[in-house]
C-alpha cells in the first residue's frame, strides 16, 4: 500500500495523518499510521500483528477500513464496531487492574461488558455469514453440512 493510499484510508475513518509536537507539525509514518488505522477499526491493545507480507496487512488494513465505512454490510460493520468495543472494554479493565488502587467493581463491569461485546460480535458475524450464504445460494443449514462434510 502506497503513502498516499495510507493517508487515504485514514481521512476515510477520520485518523490524524499528523503529529504536533514542540511546536511543529510531523508527518505520522507509515508504521503508525497502520497502527493508528488498526486501532481505530479494532481498538486498543491488539498487541503485534502479524502478517507473512506488508502487502497482506495492507489488504486486512483496508478491508477494516472498508467493514468501518460499512462496504461489506451493515452486520459485518455492526459486528467490527462490537469488537472495537470489546477490545476496548478489556483493554480498560487491564489498565485498571494495574494500578496501584485497582477498582474490581469496574474491572468486574468492565469484562462483563466485553463478553457481552464479544457476543454480539459472533451473532453478526454468525448472520452475516448466512446472509452471504443466502445472497450466493449456498447451502445454509449448517447443522446438515457438518453431517455430510461439505462447506
Amino acid at each position: 500500500m502506497s503513502r498516499m493510499s495510507l493517508v487515504a484510508a485514514a481521512k476515510r475513518v477520520g485518523v490524524p495523518t499528523t503529529i504536533y509536537a514542540r511546536g511543529k507539525t510531523w508527518a505520522k509514518s507509515n508504521e503508525g499510521l497502520r497502527i493508528d488505522l488498526l486501532e481505530r477499526c479494532y481498538g486498543n491493545g491488539l498487541g503485534v500483528q502479524t502478517a507473512k507480507t506488508m502487502t497482506e496487512l495492507d489488504a486486512r488494513i483496508v478491508r477494516a477500513v472498508d467493514c468501518c465505512k460499512g462496504e461489506h454490510g451493515w452486520l459485518l460493520s455492526t459486528a467490527q464496531h462490537a469488537l472495537m468495543n470489546a477490545n476496548n472494554d478489556r483493554f480498560e479493565a487491564n489498565r485498571i487492574a494495574a494500578l496501584k488502587r485497582p477498582r474490581p467493581e469496574e474491572i468486574a463491569r468492565l469484562r462483563k461488558s466485553a463478553v457481552q461485546w464479544y457476543e454480539v460480535a459472533r451473532i453478526a458475524q454468525n448472520m452475516h455469514s448466512i446472509e452471504v450464504g443466502m445472497r450466493d445460494g449456498k447451502e445454509s443449514d449448517y447443522k446438515e453440512s457438518l453431517i455430510n462434510g461439505t462447506e
